[in-house]
């Protein structure tokens, strides 16, 4: 990823680790923050299992590794044309804002790439980009673990509640990983044919592709 230039409007640890990933891998990650409170991650101070102290955040760090940050007031055309001038010089556009917060600020896909056309746009979200749920927000908690089924799967029959994720933001790195895959399959597209792509990852998609081998057995024995 060396020479990729990719800029983040997102906040938490789903999308944030997907270009961490990228970060990893070379590429230039600039991560725009609230102007005032920065990430909301940097507020966290317990999982509800573990709290969070010491003298570095250790869940920020693993979602945001590797990148420069800079607090941008997007609500402010002052604001929005920085974050312009950095999408005119980026390859990659990644967010986890929800379809009606990305319109109200005017960092949708069309706002993007008026700037920069070849850019690689890149939705993460709970339930995805369309649909009833598409402005619902979701953790992988919720998204990822309990309504994909896992939770169900792993749940030994009589006891009264669902077991839970095996630690936290569980959900939020493997679907982090498909994010980096999916922007790397959009990269080398562009790079071969000149394509543009815009790569949608949902929490919901990634937990039902986990239990994918699942689902189809299941769909095979309701047919048979």
């Amino acid at each position: 990823m060396d020479g990729i230039k990719v800029l983040e409007v997102a906040e938490h640890t789903f999308v944030p680790a997907a270009s961490a990933i990228l970060a990893d891998w070379g590429a230039d990650v600039i991560k725009i923050e609230h102007a005032e409170r920065g990430d909301a991650m940097r507020g966290l101070g317990s999982t509800g299992v573990a709290s969070v102290t010491g003298p570095v955040h250790v869940l920020l760090e693993h979602s945001n590794r590797g990148k420069r940050s800079l607090g941008l007031d997007l609500t402010q055309d002052a604001g929005r044309e920085i974050l312009y001038e950095l999408a005119a010089k980026s390859d990659v556009f990644v967010t986890n804002k929800l379809p009606e917060v990305r319109r109200r600020l005017r960092i949708d896909v069309d706002d993007l790439r008026t700037h920069t056309p070849r850019l690689v746009y890149v939705r993460g979200s709970g339930f995805g980009n369309r649909g009833l749920d598409a402005n619902s927000g979701g953790y992988d908690s919720l998204a990822f673990w309990s309504r994909a089924g896992a939770a169900d799967a792993c749940t030994p029959p009589g006891l009264p509640i669902p077991v839970r994720q095996p630690g936290p933001a569980y959900g939020d790195s493997i679907g982090a990983m498909t994010i980096a895959g999916g922007i790397a399959a959009a990269l080398l597209d562009r790079e071969r044919t000149g394509a543009v792509h815009t790569v949608d990852v949902s929490l919901l998609a990634t937990g039902m592709w986990a239990l994918g081998g699942s689902i189809a057995l299941s769909e095979m024995n309701d047919q048979a």
